[in-house]
């Protein structure tokens, strides 16, 4: 059986001379995984979730005032706001006045005041019954275990159409084509917005989907952190080579301190340092090449497409790779 994040941690201050207290101990294992878990997109880190758009609300009006958060709905836009289904929270949907005007991010809604908070001020002027739209265009991504544990998307697709989401298109360019963001389904793009105020990354979806849908998305996760004492490895990551990179930064950190600990001076850490890098990359090499046992990560690519949509499914399937 794997050894657990307290044998290795115990292990490296046995492996110091006992000069390591345990909370550095910890860091530098720590730090070994995440050199580890950061060499390679491992299978381990592959998921797959999705992205639930639901149904645009445009019905009912609403009154607006100019710099303030409150908006003030009617009692049709009420009904339809109440029903809401808090899978997909209020506070996470946006909200504007007619098709062009600026999106705004919905902070909450009182169905006893038929108030809707923004979470920014409504910047155009002061408006009473009139049109408006609730729906979401930007989202987070995937959660892992209810964690966002996201480093970046592999696809996303829309099944009902039948065609991925083109990844890797900067906001600017988004701004570029459709500054108002007046077009509205089907997305076909997801581009990054920013972070939440939990610093997580938010994505937009473009055109805006305004019907209730599950895009699902295949990604790969940062990967946790080793916390627990009882936490383990996960194959095809092996303990002697977690040990083998924690000792190299064992030695780094020895060679900076040997002035302050005579214990360290008995040792050629440098001599080590050399020795460790060797025989962790002779290890992470074994690693990977166990990876690719399970999870085949070369892929095809077919031709620029020379068209604003990608081909879909059927045109895939109908027609030769390159």
């Amino acid at each position: 059986m794997a050894k657990t994040f307290l044998d290795h941690y115990n292990e490296l201050i046995g492996y110091s001379g006992d000069v390591l207290n345990p909370d550095l101990a910890k860091t530098l294992v720590q730090r070994a995984h995440r050199d580890i878990l950061e060499s390679r997109s491992w299978s381990f880190l592959h998921e797959e979730g999705v992205l639930q758009a639901p149904e645009q609300i445009a019905v009912g009006t609403v009154t607006v005032t100019q710099f303030s958060t409150s908006v003030v709905v009617d009692a049709t836009a009420d009904a339809a706001l109440a029903a809401v289904n808090m899978d997909i929270p209020m506070g996470t949907r946006q909200f504007r006045v007619g098709s062009t005007d600026r999106i705004y991010n919905i902070d909450s809604y009182d169905t006893g005041t038929l108030t809707l908070t923004l979470k920014e001020p409504y910047s155009e002027e002061s408006a009473s019954g009139v049109a408006y739209s609730v729906f979401k265009c930007y989202y987070l991504p995937p959660k892992v275990n209810l964690e966002v544990d996201f480093l970046r998307f592999i696809s996303v697709r829309d099944l009902e159409n039948g065609r991925p989401l083109r990844l890797n298109v900067k906001k600017v360019d988004l701004d570029r084509r459709d500054p108002q963001r007046s077009s509205t389904e089907p997305p076909i793009v997801v581009s990054s917005y920013k972070p939440d105020a939990n610093g997580d990354p938010l994505f937009e979806l473009w055109p805006l989907p305004t019907s209730a849908r599950a895009y699902v998305a295949q990604f790969i996760r940062r990967g946790k952190e080793l916390t627990a004492d009882s936490d383990r490895l996960t194959y095809p990551l092996t303990d002697e080579l977690l040990a083998t990179r924690a000792q190299y930064h064992l030695c780094h950190w020895a060679e900076m301190n040997k002035g302050v600990h005579a214990t360290l001076r008995l040792t050629d850490w440098r001599f080590l340092l050399g020795e460790l890098s060797s025989r962790y990359e002779r290890l992470l090499l074994n690693a990977k090449k166990q990876d690719d046992e399970i999870f085949n990560q070369n892929v095809m690519f077919p031709r620029r497409w020379g068209s604003e949509y990608p081909p879909s499914a059927s045109w895939l399937q109908t027609h030769d790779w390159p």
